[in-house]
């Protein structure tokens, strides 16, 4: 989402074509929050925390606003890059999109697809509208733990939020990430490997390579730590570092030393958990590794929103 929410999206700069009339950014902030409640046909107990959980939705105001002051024929043709940059997804998430008929398009002579922008802003409407529910419904563990006793980043509300809107949790496995784990393994010739999703209570694998383990409480959790970083957190041994020696998962069964993982991220910018491959032995990854690791990462990221798209859970 963060290449749609840094500007209003302007319809004739993403087609390459206009009718020359100039769309000039209006104070978003100042338009009446009621409205955005009614364009997006959401009933919310606080509109500002319909605000904080969707900070894209003043954008998505602002480019129906224009649509809907333009006449019904001016509806520009955009590419599939530029619908990729309205929805705030990468561009292959947006050719699984039109792949699975979720955005109607065609096929120009020369075999690209294009898309009406209409088609485009209805999609995100209906995807923000599914995702978009109450949020005093949350189950216990998407709410802040009032005394943790594990590091937690300065977003962990909001975290938690994007943890549940995935609807992610507690599904079966499935081959698509399934095969990120397995070529993890491979690329860091690791034994583990795992994709996990922290809430406040525990970790929970959505998939597991190399351990029978489904979940751990949460204050368990190396990637609790990596969550609160950037890019891979590496702990070569963990019997001499002071975070993790007395770690059950150092001291117990599964014997973890060595622990890489990588943050994976919502579309508006939350860690929801990592992709990590562990071993029982100390050791390092090169840089060649850390890379592959870190494009392994990106497409998890694609295919959690591909999963928020096609079957995003409503809070229940």
């Amino acid at each position: 989402m963060a290449a749609f929410a840094a500007q209003a999206f302007h319809p004739s700069a993403a087609a390459g074509k206009g009718n020359g009339q100039a769309v000039k950014n209006r104070p978003i902030a100042t338009e009446k929050r009621n409205s955005w409640q009614a364009l997006c046909g959401i009933r919310c107990g606080s509109v500002d925390l319909l605000l904080l959980a969707f900070p894209f939705l003043p954008h998505l105001y602002a480019a129906l606003s224009y649509q809907n002051a333009t006449s019904p024929t001016d509806d520009p043709t955009l590419t599939t890059r530029d619908a990729a940059r309205l929805l705030g997804i990468s561009v292959s998430t947006a050719q699984k999109w039109i792949e699975s008929g979720a955005l109607v398009s065609w096929k120009t002579p020369g075999g690209h697809r294009r898309m009406r922008q209409s088609a485009v802003l209805a999609l995100l409407e209906e995807r923000t509208a599914m995702a978009a529910d109450p949020l005093q419904a949350m189950s216990p563990e998407l709410r802040p733990d009032r005394m943790p006793a594990y590091p937690v980043p300065d977003d962990e509300a909001g975290r938690l939020r994007a943890v549940g809107r995935t609807g992610l949790l507690d599904t079966p496995a499935e081959p698509a990430f399934d095969r990120i784990t397995w070529l993890a393994s491979l690329i860091a010739g690791a034994p583990v490997s795992l994709i996990s999703l922290l809430t406040s209570q525990r970790q929970w694998f959505k998939s597991h390579r190399g351990t029978g383990m489904t979940q751990t409480p949460r204050d368990w959790a190396f990637c609790g730590h990596a969550i609160l970083g950037d890019d891979i957190m590496t702990v070569e041994d963990a019997r001499t570092d002071d975070r993790f020696r007395h770690n059950p998962l150092v001291t117990g069964h599964e014997h973890i030393v060595f622990y890489a993982g990588c943050p994976l991220r919502s579309p508006d910018g939350h860690a929801l958990g990592t992709l990590c491959v562990i071993d029982s032995a100390p050791r390092q990854l090169n840089d060649t590794q850390k890379e592959g690791l870190r494009a392994l990462a990106d497409i998890a990221e694609d295919e959690i929103r591909l999963f928020m798209a096609e079957r995003g859970r409503r809070w229940t």
